[in-house]
Parts: structure tokens; sequence; C-alpha cells
């Protein structure tokens, strides 16, 4: 039998609102340019609330 691993990558991506207003980053490096909410890649063994507060 063969067997296999499947390797995920895990991310955040956070919303935060204040009335009508969005946070988001204004990034112009890598290759995500541009204006996008905050998040980032989940670095084991972090939690994924403890990944978004990291990134935020």
């Amino acid at each position: 039998m063969i067997q296999s691993q499947i390797q995920y990558t895990i991310y955040t991506l956070c919303l935060i609102q204040d009335g009508n207003q969005v946070l988001l980053l204004d990034r112009q490096h890598d290759d995500f340019k541009g204006f996008i909410p905050p998040g980032g890649k989940l670095e084991f063994p972090e939690s994924p609330v403890q990944c978004a507060t990291r990134e935020v």
C-alpha cells in the first residue's frame, strides 16, 4: 500500500471594521501588492487566533 502525505499551509485574514471603515494595508513588496487586509501564514504550533493577533 502506498501512503502519501499532504502538507497544508494555513493563512489567516483579518477583517477589522469600525463603522463604515475597514483596515487595509498598502503593501508595495512581494507578490501581494496593493491594498489588502492584514493576515499571514500560521506558524506551528500557534493557533489561528494567535496568528491573527500577531499579524495585526
